[in-house]
């Protein structure tokens, strides 16, 4: 997690304690709220890191468009088509490239 989310998770249990020294019914509602904010922190961290690589064919059938349209980087990605003795690095200096057009020798 982002030091953010621990700061702001460590404020929050900080609270919760207090509450539950004014009245526990306070406190209770703080640790659900508390566990609610945690899951929902744990959640956004799960689905910030997913690439989405959508790929097209292109309209003479020699190209094929890569997009990478996820909240992530897609690293050293490699694809072949049907035929294995054809094949093509997408991101060959580990570098993410958003939008890429191969074109087949066919």
């Amino acid at each position: 997690m982002e030091k953010k989310h621990i700061l702001l998770l460590a404020i929050g249990a900080v609270c919760c304690v207090i509450l539950f020294f004014i009245n526990v019914y306070l406190g209770a509602t703080g640790a659900i709220i508390l566990a609610a904010l945690a899951m929902s922190v744990l959640i956004m961290e799960d689905s910030r890191v997913l690439p989405e690589i959508t790929i097209e064919l292109g309209d003479d059938a020699k190209k094929i468009r890569v997009k990478n349209e996820g909240n992530a980087a897609g690293l050293r990605d490699s694809m072949s088509p049907l035929s294995r003795s054809i094949s093509s690095s997408i991101c060959p200096n580990s570098r993410p490239i958003p939008h890429t057009t191969t074109r087949f020798p066919i």
